[in-house]
């Protein structure tokens, strides 16, 4: 008759051959894995780029916006930011933004910051001094590069709204739109055309298109918008 220690053997060498076995074949069990999460994200990034209804079902709350420090811009892209600051408090959204007190980026983070709501700053080392990080914001992140900080920006993010801005907005842009294109988000990508300033961004994006460096469906990973309380309802909205 058994015993319980030929209970207590049976059982380890049984262990030990389904040990073997996923020892065996865990590559076949790994590729397995990595196609069936490539075949997802093509998926989804099919429905995507075709304009089809396929969404996350994913709550927004965290609003990064790419925009100026400049002080020399025209009041019209200030006001604007100001805007999109009321909109982002009144709809308790959170503001990731760069952390600068300059310039839009400092106007829409004082909008937000004076109605009481949330806001997160992401600075690099090379740009945190007092001249230029917002100190009246709690939430302070110093990254070591900007790298970092463009990581950063988009982990935290649900998705982004692109204001006027010079060249660090236009690749902060950009990058969000190629990770997009080739799978590893999923955000909206809102593009503001205040006062038409994208303008001959927005011609150049469609003689890409045309001298097919790039596929047509992609116009389909952004949208492009005439002010900032239309970004906030096309994402609230899920346009």
């Amino acid at each position: 008759m058994l015993n319980e220690l030929h209970f207590k053997i049976i059982f380890i060498l049984s262990l030990v051959s389904i040990f073997q076995i996923i020892i065996k074949y865990y590559e076949v069990l790994f590729s397995v894995f990595v196609f069936s999460d490539a075949v997802f994200c093509n998926f989804v990034n099919y429905y995507s780029y075709n304009g089809k209804n396929f969404t996350f079902n994913m709550e927004i709350k965290n609003i990064c916006v790419f925009c100026s420090s400049s002080t020399k811009i025209a009041s019209v892209f200030l006001d604007d930011a100001n805007i999109l600051g009321i909109e982002l408090a009144k709809r308790n959204l959170r503001l990731i933004y760069g952390g600068a007190s300059l310039g839009s980026m400092g106007v829409v983070a004082s909008a937000v910051l004076e109605r009481g709501g949330d806001v997160t700053g992401i600075m690099p080392k090379i740009l945190n001094t007092k001249e230029v990080a917002n100190r009246k914001v709690r939430n302070f992140i110093v990254t070591d590069n900007m790298h970092e900080r463009k990581y950063k920006m988009q982990e935290l993010a649900d998705a982004f709204i692109i204001l006027p801005g010079g060249f660090g907005t236009l690749e902060e842009a950009f990058e969000v739109i190629t990770h997009k294109q080739i799978g590893i988000h999923n955000k909206p990508i809102i593009i503001v055309n205040i006062n038409g300033f994208y303008d001959n961004m927005i011609a150049q994006l469609q003689t890409i298109y045309k001298e097919k460096f790039a596929s047509r469906n992609t116009e389909e990973i952004y949208k492009i918008v005439d002010n900032s309380t239309e970004a906030i309802e096309t994402i609230v909205n899920g346009e």
